[in-house]
């Protein structure tokens, strides 16, 4: 119908509206194409046939604007419908309405960057007042939420790329690269440059100014004095969480590579393809299916190779008994340490485009409905098997987050760090974290584990995740400034220990995110329209 009103009155939809002569479009209802309200609009065609063109009140109006409409006019258009500080304020509490969003991921999102925040709450208490604030055991295990960041990065980005090369069969790794990169950059500069002038760290501040360019090269998880600098003097690394998003950036690098390896057509099972056909030995459907093995193991493959560098690793230290900066500066912020929660994200994204690619085979049916691949078992086996898997991965992703990834915060004794099950925790837990995610995650999007997914799309969950970049960029910012306040306080000393740091992390938290809603409007959610 859009297209019928177009050819008959030659004009363009959803832009601004700008008339100089409404006669000449032939529209009999003139005062609503000038208002741009929400009515009826008479079209009369070339062949005379009148045609109603409606608008539905959930999306953007209908505006009528020449062809000869100058470029600065629709530029200045543009940023203005971006920098509608009301628009983007409402759009912290509401979802867009289109079908590739998922808001089981909301929650997943926002629990993230509040584990996160919680971890560095405690940290700054356990260093500046009480180290028994390291006990709370769950929490100091906050750093496994850049683990689920990481995993929710793997499958969204997977996504995208895979259902852009679904579209037009090849992706422009140019363009993703440079959405990415506008993404991430604007509010990122906003928080060195606040650092730098109101930080309450000198150290810090003093890294900011020597090593800011290591920060915007995202290279700064290799270059400066990474994540805890050279203790116990020197700078310290400027906006030190930031080793995060320079993985993330470095895992966007590998991305390209990963999706040819999905997506390159065998010459190998391309001749058996053609065979199969001419000779009908083997169905083309089982062809295929050994395809998609193959690359679900090159893919398996690629991801072991972390194992393989973090055990060389910890073999040249085997015999250390010191605070382990080594650990951090050659394991915890390195991309190929790091990069298989990754390709965890990465993997449930290909397994979910090519379910949903090949419903006609029943194995394929039974995998994308059950959850299960045997597509001849009964009902009831189903429902058993699929109770048992949630059951074993919930109590993994539980022991997890309660043990940790090993004793890398609070090391009384710096020799255990070394023992067995300290290095077997730091093997193993993350990567059992990011399966028992990436499980949860397919789940939900086949429409299973249907308890936690409405817990997770839950609108509760929104504004944190709508917000989370900003904060997890501001923590510092104001964690650091907040526990000076806090300690220079002999009223909030007398307080108990536990009242003490409870009240603490609530006011780190309502100013940390107060701060990220006014970045989210002002920076971030206006150039994600502008890109």
């Amino acid at each position: 119908l859009l297209d019928a009103h177009r050819e008959a009155v030659g004009v363009r939809y959803g832009q601004n509206l700008s008339v100089p002569n409404v006669d000449e479009y032939g529209v009999e209802d003139k005062e609503t194409l000038l208002n741009g309200r929400r009515k009826s609009i008479k079209v009369i065609s070339s062949h005379n046939a009148e045609k109603e063109v409606l608008e539905s009140p959930r999306r953007r109006s209908l505006c009528v604007t020449p062809a000869t409409q100058s470029l600065p006019a629709r530029v200045w258009s543009k940023v203005q419908t971006a920098f509608n500080i009301y628009a983007n304020l409402l759009d912290v509490w509401s979802r867009p309405r289109n079908g590739t969003t998922y808001h089981s991921l909301d929650g997943l999102r926002a629990w993230a960057v509040l584990w996160v925040l919680a971890i560095h709450c405690i940290l700054r208490l356990g260093t500046s007042v009480d180290p028994t604030y390291l006990q709370w055991k769950v929490i100091t295990n906050g750093d496994l939420g850049v683990d689920i960041f990481f995993v929710l990065s793997g499958f969204l980005i997977g996504d995208i790329l895979l259902r852009e090369f679904e579209s037009s069969k090849k992706v422009n790794f140019t363009r993703f690269l440079s959405r990415r990169w506008l993404r991430i950059f604007p509010a990122y500069i906003i928080t060195i440059v606040l650092t730098i002038f109101l930080g309450s760290i000198d150290r810090v501040r003093q890294g900011c100014i020597q090593f800011w360019w290591t920060n915007l090269l995202l290279v700064n998880n290799f270059v400066g004095p990474l994540l805890i600098g050279d203790l116990p003097s020197g700078p310290l690394s400027c906006v030190s969480q930031t080793w995060s998003i320079a993985v993330e950036f470095q895992f966007y690098l590998l991305s390209p590579f990963i999706i040819l390896l999905i997506t390159y057509p065998f010459s190998c099972f391309q001749r058996e393809r053609q065979r199969s056909i001419h000779e009908y030995l083997v169905e083309t459907k089982t062809i295929e299916q050994y395809e998609h093995y193959f690359r679900c193991f090159l893919l398996c493959l690629i991801g072991s190779v972390p194992f393989i560098i973090q055990g060389c690793i910890f073999a040249q230290h085997s015999a250390a008994a010191q605070l382990p900066k080594w650990f951090y500066d050659d394991v915890y912020v390195k991309f190929y340490t790091r990069y298989f929660p990754y390709m965890v994200g990465m993997f449930v994204a290909y397994q979910h485009r090519y379910l949903k690619a090949n419903m006609d085979n029943p194995k394929t049916l039974a995998l994308y409905v059950n959850g299960v691949y045997f597509h001849d078992l009964e009902p009831a086996s189903v429902r058993n098997l699929r109770w048992l898997t949630h059951t074993f991965f919930l109590a993994l992703w539980g022991l997890v987050s309660y043990y940790g990834a090993g004793l890398q915060i609070n090391l009384s004794d710096p020799s255990q760090f070394m023992s067995t099950w300290n290095v077997v925790l730091n093997f193993l837990a993350r990567p059992a974290l990011a399966l028992s995610l990436g499980y949860f995650i397919y789940m939900m999007l086949t429409s299973r584990a249907r308890l936690l997914r409405q817990i997770l799309s839950s609108r509760f969950w929104l504004p944190f995740a709508k917000t989370s970049y900003s904060a997890y960029l501001l923590q510092f910012l104001w964690i650091d400034q907040i526990v000076i306040w806090f300690t220079g306080s002999d009223t909030l000393l007398q307080l108990p220990a536990a009242v003490f740091g409870v009240l603490y992390c609530i006011v780190s938290f309502a100013v940390t995110f107060l701060s990220a809603i006014v970045m989210y409007v002002f920076v971030e959610r206006p150039l994600m329209q502008l890109r």
